[in-house]
């Protein structure tokens, strides 16, 4: 398809040049881009209308589908914790944002006020969404050979796979996000 297009907009470029006799200014340029892109729009539209399922995967659900697991957007219940347990769990989730502090301003090195403000409030927002989302893939069906090959009559599978990458991206902020709640909750009750 990219082949087709790049053929079909260098056939343009060499007519455009051909026809003027010169090379492209910078409008042409810019309206030949633009058609371009308006030709790769319409086949990503084209691709999300119909879906990124396969011919084989549809007709394989549709005779036998499987179990997909869910996305749960509450606060779990959590077991009362020890305060030695609760004081570990703290100094590690010190140590996760410490270290992403460090990545920050030493790795990264970002220094100005805009650019900390954005960081800090999209960490906020990951911790937030990490703690109240909670993805549950079905693990009977994440594929052929434990999620490493797809199953190639499947949807179902692809979907469980997904649920458990959003579950791995999400752990360190779960991990941190409750970690501070029971924290708070620990040794507010003294």
């Amino acid at each position: 398809m990219f082949f087709k297009m790049a053929v079909s907009a260098r056939s343009s470029v060499v007519g455009r040049f051909a026809a003027r006799g010169g090379p492209l200014d910078d409008s042409e340029f810019d309206g030949l881009l633009r058609d371009c892109s308006k030709q790769v729009n319409s086949k990503k539209n084209a691709d999300a209308e119909n879906g990124w399922m396969g011919l084989f995967e549809w007709l394989g659900e549709a005779h036998n589908p499987g179990p997909i697991g869910s996305i749960e957007y509450r606060r779990r219940r959590r077991p009362k914790r020890f305060k030695v347990e609760v004081l570990f769990a703290r100094i590690l989730a010190t140590a996760l944002v410490g270290g992403w502090g460090y990545l920050v301003l030493s790795v990264w090195q970002i220094r100005d006020p805009q650019g900390l403000l954005a960081i800090l409030a999209g960490t906020l927002v990951y911790l937030t969404i990490s703690y109240h989302v909670h993805p549950k893939p079905d693990m009977s069906n994440i594929g052929w050979l434990g999620g490493l090959l797809d199953h190639p009559f499947r949807f179902s599978d692809d979907m469980n796979r997904m649920l458990i990458f959003f579950a791995v991206v999400l752990l360190p902020g779960r991990f941190v996000s409750e970690t501070f709640v029971d924290c708070f909750r620990c040794f507010r009750r003294k």
